[in-house]
């Protein structure tokens, strides 16, 4: 049975060889202009299939290098941080000699199912401990005894609110991008196809752009956060603890603007890249 990354790279090259065989049809059943026409029909499915491949093959490069780029900083900062970044989706970016095509074209879509998974798990982590806190919050106000309490702990609990709430905005959003970036894989191949026409190569460009940007951006992310535990609040709930929960929420917000703002300006760099390739090979 066929896992998701494979379906989507079937789906994806699926798309540049029915645009072939609509070129190997317009030969067989047309005239001498028809012919021509799928002579040209047929250098581009052909360029687009090299192309295919080289976006597929490049994001498990470029994961690679973040993956690689990653550990080199962990090593040099090893002796101040404690807990070492392990890289969990990131080890899907795995280019050791193994002659398993299919892992370097399924690695983007099983870092980015291996991301999702991830961000939706810290979002419940956080949806709980949210929940919980003020929860304790309403429960002790509705004693006369206990109010003051709740509302010393409602004044703590607003850093970590507010913190909390950039997290999980953070996350959501990452998930929402995993997601998106899934279904933008499955469409490789018709970019392939877009880039090599000249007219749509700049629509072409952004989709392959954004494969083999954010795969890799997402799934450092990832890792990140998986590393980044919630600070207990202890029993009974400690002021302290509450307040010291505020830095891993910061934390994983602030590296979600980090992250989305590296695999943004990637995109924009392999973009003009890529809409540069028609007129080197002279496709139109």
């Amino acid at each position: 049975m066929l896992t998701t990354p494979e379906i989507i790279t079937l789906f994806s090259s699926s798309i540049i060889f029915i645009y072939g065989l609509y070129a190997s049809i317009l030969y067989t059943l047309g005239g001498a202009r028809e012919r021509e026409e799928a002579r040209h029909t047929l250098y581009r499915a052909l360029i687009a299939g090299l192309l295919f491949a080289a976006v597929m093959l490049s994001t498990a490069l470029v994961g690679f290098g973040v993956r690689g780029f990653l550990e080199a900083v962990e090593v040099a900062t090893s002796e101040t941080k404690g807990k070492p970044l392990e890289p969990y989706c990131l080890r899907h970016f795995d280019l050791a000699p193994s002659f398993d095509i299919d892992a370097y074209l399924t690695a983007g879509a099983r870092a980015l199912n291996c991301a999702a998974s991830v961000f939706q798990q810290k979002f419940s982590r956080y949806v709980d401990a949210y929940g919980f806190l003020f929860g304790v919050t309403t429960a002790t106000g509705m004693l006369g005894v206990t109010s003051p309490f709740s509302m010393g702990l409602f004044q703590v609990a607003m850093p970590f609110s507010g913190a909390a709430n950039g997290a999980m905005l953070s996350l959501a959003t990452a998930y929402a991008a995993s997601l998106l970036s899934m279904g933008l894989l499955a469409l490789a191949g018709l970019a392939a196809v877009l880039i090599a026409i000249e007219r749509l190569e700049l629509m072409g460009a952004v989709i392959a752009a954004f494969n083999m940007a954010m795969p890799p951006a997402l799934a450092a992310y990832a890792d990140y956060v998986r590393r980044i535990e919630i600070t207990s609040f202890g029993y009974p709930i400690n002021y302290g603890a509450v307040l010291n929960a505020v830095v891993p929420a910061a934390d994983i917000a602030a590296a979600a603007a980090l992250a989305f703002t590296m695999a943004g300006a990637l995109t924009a760099a392999i973009t003009y890249a890529m809409t540069k390739i028609p007129e080197r090979i002279s496709v139109e």
